[in-house]
């Protein structure tokens, strides 16, 4: 009966350890969404702060969290293709 604890034991540990190490991917992946996104929302801003229809006080409310556009699932498909634009970032696609 011991054995078996001990068995268990060591079974929960793996996994603890298994589960810290994917929250700690997970809070990687989270600082990088963050930092990704905010340098997109710092080049919309440059771009569009001089637009008619463009709200400030509305902007200021975007939060570089969205994740919509990011694939959790863990298939990734990177096409080559160089990006030329000064601040290394492709262009944007704003609708008129």
């Amino acid at each position: 009966m011991i054995g078996m604890i001990s068995i268990f034991a060591e079974l929960e540990r793996e996994l603890t350890t298994k589960r810290v190490k994917k929250a700690s991917f997970l809070n990687i992946l989270l600082g990088v969404l963050v930092a990704w996104n905010s340098r997109y929302l710092e080049k919309v801003h440059r771009t569009v702060k001089t637009e008619d229809w463009f709200d400030e006080e509305q902007f200021k409310r975007v939060s570089p969290l969205g994740s919509g556009h990011v694939n959790f699932l863990g298939k990734y498909i990177f096409e080559e293709e160089k990006i030329v634009s000064e601040d290394g970032l492709c262009p944007l696609k704003i609708k008129s």
